[in-house]
């Protein structure tokens, strides 16, 4: 599987992330707010931005702010 089709399904939930750093804080750069949300990384690169995304490692931020 290329590189692009992989990153579509963990962010569709369909594969595992690589990694999921989870209750981290973000900031929305459209609405301003700061939201407490999990980030899926698949092969180094941002796979998806929310809740329920599973990981092979799971690192939680326990409300650090996380920033690319």
């Amino acid at each position: 599987m290329d590189s692009t089709t992989r990153l579509l399904s963990v962010a569709r939930g369909d594969a595992p992330a690589d990694l999921v750093v989870v209750n981290g804080r973000v900031v929305n750069t459209f609405t301003g707010e700061v939201e407490r949300v999990d980030v899926a990384v698949s092969g180094g690169r941002i796979a998806g931005v929310g809740r329920g995304y599973e990981g092979l490692r799971r690192v939680d931020l326990d409300g650090a702010y996380l920033a690319p």
